[in-house]
């Protein structure tokens, strides 16, 4: 009959209807769901405008595998960034990430005279040069537990008891610095032997509060430190030049650890940012029975 026609129509149109607007996305979530047990966190879910639950559902799916995708990357940029030690203890779950004040020693380097050397070279010598230098650098980062911070061209900034509390981090990133210096003449003895000019480089030290957290887009976030200790820090490394001293430390990180380190009080000095003069100390060692420092 007309009306039997009509039913088995209407069945099959809901059907069709049915299987379009539920049951097609529900394999497609299922799909990716599959994808993302096998690690897969690359696909994301297009229906996330539809007003309904499935819509919910896609929605939540993205931006789960968005905050999955963004914790892989910062534990990919903290492996290369951290010692074994620190990113064995992130991998655990005892590292916070999100923004925090902390007390932290801050260790800024930089090559001396830099651009007047780089003009001497061949884009791909300056590359190679670098590398030379930074892979020797970063090793003593880490074996401090330093928290490699950035490279900013020829400069290397490194933070302790930033993103995990340390012991006497004032001391460790001296003795950092004492073993940069080191690491330095070693290199340069090969670098004068294979007829290239020899490498200086300026350090300096500060202590002070910083802001640390996960910074950016939520595309691109970094994990970074930002404050007025940051800055200082990198200004007392450009007094280096002024004072012919290779490694400076603030009187900040220097209260935290005078007993066991060999240094010079040298004059305060005015600096951009600050209202009163910064009491500077040159380091040229450490005294016998010094702290490890790790």
């Amino acid at each position: 009959s007309v009306l039997a026609l009509s039913i088995a129509a209407l069945f099959i149109y809901s059907s069709i209807t049915l299987g379009r607007l539920v049951i097609s996305p529900l394999h497609q979530i299922m799909a990716s769901m599959r994808k993302l047990r096998d690690g897969d966190l690359n696909t994301r879910l297009g229906f996330v405008d539809r007003n309904d639950e499935i819509g919910v559902l896609a929605d939540t799916y993205n931006f789960m595998v968005q905050g999955l995708s963004e914790r892989e990357r910062l534990k990919d940029a903290f492996n290369r960034y951290v010692s074994k030690q620190v990113y064995k203890r992130l991998e655990e779950g005892a590292i916070t990430l999100t923004g925090e004040t902390r007390e932290a020693t801050i260790l800024f380097s930089d090559i001396r005279s830099f651009t007047a050397l780089s003009e001497q070279l061949s884009p791909p010598d300056v590359v190679a040069m670098l590398n030379e230098y930074f892979n020797e650098m970063v090793e003593i980062v880490f074996r401090y537990d330093g928290f490699l911070n950035k490279f900013i061209g020829d400069a290397l900034m490194a933070v302790y008891n930033v993103p995990i509390e340390q012991t006497v981090p004032e001391l460790r990133a001296v003795r950092t610095a004492l073993e940069m210096l080191d690491a330095l003449h070693r290199l340069n003895g090969v670098r004068v032997s294979r007829g290239q000019f020899p490498l200086r480089i300026g350090i300096g030290i500060n202590t002070g509060p910083v802001t640390a957290g996960n910074i950016g887009h939520m595309q691109r976030l970094e994990y970074t430190v930002i404050g007025d200790a940051v800055n200082l820090a990198q200004r007392v490394e450009s007094q280096t030049k002024v004072t012919g001293s290779s490694l400076l430390i603030t009187a900040s990180t220097h209260a935290k650890i005078a007993p066991y380190v060999i240094a010079e009080a040298l004059p305060a000095v005015k600096m951009k940012g600050k209202q009163e003069a910064v009491a500077l100390y040159a380091v040229s060692g450490l005294k016998p029975g010094a702290p490890p420092g790790r």
